[in-house]
């Protein structure tokens, strides 16, 4: 059997909604491989009716590409080998709430097709979603990453939550788009922190995050309001070349180092109200169509606006 990447997914996804199965997926689900045409290439998947087994140790060897069929339900599990899943379809949901990783995991272009829940895990090593597509919610609330977090060009289209995450080295999202409701609120990031060129289509919260190390947030575009309320800078800050499409709230935040918000556009208002900059700031507006509010803000040295 012979699938396009579209028409695989277009199927999945329309059979996980119904009770009577097209005679394709059928078939699919019949097939110990298939073949999936991606970029130019015919891959060859291996068909996997029952995925757990991929992460409980039981199996020898992975398959290099693989479609998960039904769901993943991994609570609380502890996966204590290296996990390569690159390319991997999971097209069921993906349940790992408080799984434990002791290796590194590599998931990078996966197709997350249902919903997706790594509430309260904990990644022992490096850990790689870059240029993963999340089809429905993805749920990383409490997770705690004790190394590189990498989610580069990642594509959430649904809900994606990092509320009281804890990132304890690099938080990579250079480059996602984070399509519906996005919230990091509580998170500590004490790590660099990378956001550049990340696109918030809806409502963001950052609300109370600590940044411990360097935040760049260089390019990024907000179509909708954005929240940094009550959240601590303690090392640089860049915005440059930003966009924020709606409200966008600094209120009570603290900066402790250098801040630089460069060759930006607000649509909306800009609230920096009861902020301390304890260090020099640097905000270059090439257009606000409201208004930028700096009541009770206190600068302790040099600040430029421009």
């Amino acid at each position: 059997m012979l699938f396009t990447l579209s028409e695989l997914i277009k199927l999945i996804s329309a059979n996980i909604k119904r009770r009577v199965k097209d005679p394709r997926y059928e078939a699919l689900a019949a097939s110990d491989q298939v073949d999936v045409r991606i970029g130019g290439r015919n891959l060859s998947y291996r068909v996997v009716t029952e995925p757990l087994s991929l992460f409980t140790g039981d199996e020898e060897s992975l398959p290099e590409y693989a479609i998960l069929l039904g769901p993943v339900e991994a609570i609380q599990l502890t996966i204590s080998r290296d996990i390569s899943a690159k390319l991997w379809i999971f097209a069921g949901d993906a349940n790992f709430p408080g799984s434990v990783w002791e290796g590194e995991a590599d998931l990078q272009q996966a197709f997350f097709l249902g919903r997706v829940d790594f509430t309260g895990s904990s990644f022992a090593k490096a850990v790689d979603f870059g240029s993963c597509r999340f089809y429905d919610d993805a749920r990383f609330e409490e997770t705690e990453f004790h190394d590189d977090a990498r989610f580069t060009s990642a594509k959430f289209y649904r809900e994606a939550g990092f509320g009281l995450g804890f990132f304890s080295a690099g938080a990579y999202f250079k480059d996602v788009a984070f399509t519906g409701a996005t919230d990091f609120s509580n998170a500590h990031m004490d790590g660099s922190t990378h956001f550049s060129a990340a696109v918030f289509s809806e409502s963001t919260m950052f609300t109370g995050v600590r940044f411990a190390d360097s935040v760049n947030f260089n390019g990024i575009n907000a179509l909708s309001d954005m929240n940094f309320s009550q959240c601590e800078f303690n090392k640089d800050v860049s915005f440059s070349w930003y966009k924020f499409g709606e409200e966008v709230l600094f209120s009570g935040s603290r900066f402790s180092s250098l801040v630089i918000f460069n060759d930006g556009f607000f649509s909306g208002k800009c609230s920096f109200g009861d902020v301390s900059f304890d260090d020099a700031v640097t905000i270059s507006v090439s257009d606000f169509r409201e208004h930028l509010d700096f009541t009770g803000a206190v600068f302790n040295e040099n600040a430029y606006l421009v």
